[in-house]
């Protein structure tokens, strides 16, 4: 049996890299046409090798795919509940503005170098930061159901970015 053979029967789900077919059939056809168990060894090695690098490369592109997918939802929804509170009526200025600010040392804490992102969105002063939005919401005073309904919804949108904040920190723990 040929190196080839030996790993689709060995390994029949991954699929293998052109290159390394093409080493296969360079040793089995090579000068001499023989295979010494060295030149055999070696191939086993390299394939091996480009085996675990790919699928190391292929769990961390899918880490930063999650990542980056949930950061973009969370985006979208920081500026729904900014709209929605902007539609409340000026009094809500001051919610937005910690609603901003909060998100903007989320943000800042994501991107800064070499710091631990977990103990940074765990810290006691950004999970006030994110209640403190959520109180301010729940303290609007509305005069007319479509208030409400906007509040409502402002505040289910508070909860959820909450949510996704505790997921990303338990995620990056794991």
């Amino acid at each position: 049996e040929t190196l080839l053979e030996l790993l689709c029967l060995q390994m029949p789900d991954i699929e293998i890299d052109m290159r390394v077919m093409c080493l296969t059939d360079l040793l089995h056809n090579g000068p001499g046409n023989h295979i010494t168990r060295g030149k055999l060894g070696i191939g086993v090695i390299a394939t091996m090798t480009a085996l675990v690098l790919g699928l190391l490369v292929s769990s961390a592109k899918n880490s930063f795919d999650r990542l980056n997918a949930e950061l973009t939802i969370t985006a979208a929804k920081v500026i729904e509940l900014d709209r929605a509170l902007a539609h409340l009526g000026p009094e809500t200025q001051a919610v937005r503005v910690q609603l901003r600010s909060n998100y903007a040392a989320v943000l800042e804490g994501l991107f800064a170098p070499g710091q631990n992102h977990a103990a940074h969105f765990s810290a006691p002063d950004k999970t006030g930061q994110l209640e403190g939005v959520q109180t301010g919401i729940r303290q609007l005073t509305v005069r007319t159901d479509m208030q409400r309904d906007l509040q409502t919804r402002a505040v289910g949108l508070a909860g959820e970015l909450a949510s996704m904040r505790w997921l990303l920190l338990l995620q990056e723990r794991e």
